[in-house]
């Protein structure tokens, strides 16, 4: 009899020791889960920050839907600032220069706000240091030599949609 109680006691505490192990491998599993979710989930943010970011190309197809002539659009690759990616394009004879700014860049967001303040910056563009015309929307800088005759033009620019304006203006 004694034998017998001490085969069940130790069958217990190994039942006992084998279901405790067990909950711990359940709490490994619950965190690994968890933290599967966790990266998806930032993935998912990611992907729709990227798919809501607007580009250039965003603002030509603007143009074309609301008929706003402009001829020799072309893309700008050497940059003195730091652009995600810039164009040049020609409007009323006027050339100008569209470039999307790195908002993450604090030259850059300074930039964006003596734009907006001052409505003009100087720049080096071909080699050349302006002072230009400049309207701001979100983290696009438009610039250009004379304001008069490309108001249909800004005015566009300015009611152009840019996802990225309200986390800009969130930093100001």
């Amino acid at each position: 009899m004694r034998k017998r109680q001490m085969f069940v006691s130790a069958l217990c505490t190994l039942l006992l020791l084998s279901g405790c192990s067990m909950l711990k491998d359940d709490a490994e599993d619950v965190k690994k889960g968890a933290d599967e979710v966790g990266d998806n989930v930032k993935e998912g943010v990611d992907k729709a920050e990227e798919k809501a970011e607007t580009t250039i190309s965003d603002f030509k197809n603007y143009l074309d839907e609301n008929k706003i002539a402009y001829s020799d659009m072309k893309e700008v690759e050497a940059v003195d600032f730091a652009a995600k990616e810039g164009a040049m394009f020609t409007y009323e004879d006027q050339p100008i220069y569209l470039y999307r700014l790195n908002e993450d860049d604090e030259t850059m967001q300074a930039l964006l706000k003596e734009a907006k303040e001052k409505e003009k910056v100087t720049v080096n563009i071909e080699g050349e240091k302006k002072e230009m015309q400049a309207s701001v929307n979100g983290a696009y800088l438009m610039l250009y030599e004379d304001q008069e005759t490309i108001y249909d033009l800004r005015n566009a620019f300015s009611k152009f949609n840019m996802p990225s304006n309200a986390r800009l203006q969130n930093q100001s």
